[in-house]
């Protein structure tokens, strides 16, 4: 990624290959028979990471797995002080999604690395390359596990959760080689961070709607979760009167229209990015001829301004109150997940914002809509995350799509924004 004209293009050519064909060897790595699948602490999974430590290793990296059973490959600086620069983002998927979610993230720090040994660039700290385990959300219902635990933010109830085979999330995580005990005592490992980048497909179309090249977040906004549960009253389909009901289903259709339309509402009038959807159901007895006695569903709410998401429950909280009256079913609704909003870095910002504008390329402020790694490293040290364009928008499927050249613009921005960062012998 040799920085030689004004445009960035040659640097861009340099590093696509590589980057193509990285994604193209972890995209290998999947479960056959549904593709894109490398759920955490799954064999695929572990195929990757063995992938990946291998071309640490190849590219003169010590490999190390750290308390939280992130893997990461160490480009150690000679300097006897020397503090640390992150790059990284996740291997793991969702079931049946992308080539590029998370992935394109790692690739983008090993082509850095790449082209670091290549031009024989010495740094004055030590640039760590990181798979954070398990990104997404799994079977224990926990996302971002390896950079909760990176930060201390694993409880313990969190940390001995099972999933459905009974295997404690504790255990899995000691198997990727977790240390449980500094798990158990909320030891962070994010002393000496001077900046953490992270780069991440878009999952949305802003940027190829507005054929802007780059995207630098400045917030992730609040995310929580939240149990609506609704009890009415089984019985035959044929024979109980309309008048007489008392139909879960009916009272759980008519709130998600609440959800849905309080949401638009004040989507509509706020700038700030609000979101909210109803998209888990399970219902009883769920048969033909029964109406359902029972609904939980599970609403995602995901606010950029607090006071908004406070006004949006308590509404949704006095029409759930109106509904159970009109259907006579009781409705309860409790918070089952909640994550703070957080800002990205300010001065790692306007340092990408400088970087991107010299290589000739186009940015754009953003906020995220989903959650990512780089989150929860905000909380505790210097952060910042990247976006590149996708395909239509469209993510956690088989047709997710982002050009290797997009991701390799990308890539060329940090690798610049750590040359600066050495060049300025601000670390």
């Amino acid at each position: 990624m040799k920085i030689i004209n004004q445009t960035g293009r040659e640097s861009v050519l340099d590093t696509t290959p590589y980057i193509e064909s990285c994604i193209d060897n972890l995209a290998e790595i999947t479960d056959k028979h549904k593709p894109y699948t490398r759920l955490v602490f799954s064999e695929e999974y572990k195929a990757a990471r063995k992938w990946l430590s291998a071309e640490f290793e190849r590219l003169g990296c010590k490999v190390f797995r750290d308390h939280a059973g992130n893997l990461k490959g160490v480009l150690a600086s000679e300097s006897k002080f020397a503090k640390r620069v992150i790059i990284g983002s996740h291997l793991d998927t969702v079931f049946c999604g992308g080539r590029f979610d998370g992935i394109a993230g790692v690739v983008a720090g090993l082509a850095v690395l790449k082209s670091l040994n290549d031009n024989q660039v010495k740094l004055p700290f030590h640039l760590e390359i990181y798979d954070f385990l398990g990104e997404e959300l799994n079977e224990w219902n926990t996302s971002c596990i390896g950079t909760r635990g990176l930060t201390g933010k694993l409880n313990s109830d969190v940390l001995h959760r099972k999933n459905t085979k009974g295997e404690l999330l504790i255990d899995k995580i000691s198997d990727e080689g977790g240390n449980p005990d500094l798990l158990l005592r909320n030891e962070t490992d994010t002393e000496n961070v001077v900046a953490s980048f992270e780069l991440h497909i878009e999952q949305g179309s802003q940027l190829q709607n507005t054929k802007t090249h780059l995207g630098i977040v400045n917030s992730i906004p609040s995310i929580s979760r939240h149990m609506i549960s609704i009890d009415g009253e089984a019985g035959h389909s044929g024979t109980v009167q309309m008048k007489d009901r008392r139909d879960a289903l009916v009272a759980a259709a008519e709130l998600i229209v609440v959800v849905n339309n309080k949401a638009k509402s004040i989507a509509g009038h706020d700038k700030k990015h609000f979101v909210a959807t109803i998209g888990h159901l399970k219902l009883q007895p769920n048969a033909a001829t029964i109406i359902p006695s029972q609904v939980n569903m599970l609403m995602d709410l995901r606010a950029e301004d607090s006071d908004k998401r406070d006004q949006f429950l308590n509404f949704v909280k006095l029409k759930s109150s109106e509904i159970q009256d009109k259907v006579q079913v009781s409705i309860s609704i409790e918070e089952k997940a909640f994550t703070s909003g957080v800002l990205m870095d300010s001065n790692l910002n306007q340092l990408l914002k400088e970087v991107i504008s010299s290589l000739g390329f186009s940015s754009t402020d953003m906020v995220s809509g989903a959650g990512h790694d780089a989150g929860h490293i905000a909380r505790v040290a210097p952060a910042c995350l990247i976006f590149v364009p996708c395909l239509d928008g469209r993510s956690h499927c088989p047709e997710e799509f982002a050009r290797a050249e997009d991701i390799s613009r990308g890539a060329v921005a940090i690798e610049k924004a750590v040359t600066r960062l050495a060049r300025l012998n601000t670390v």
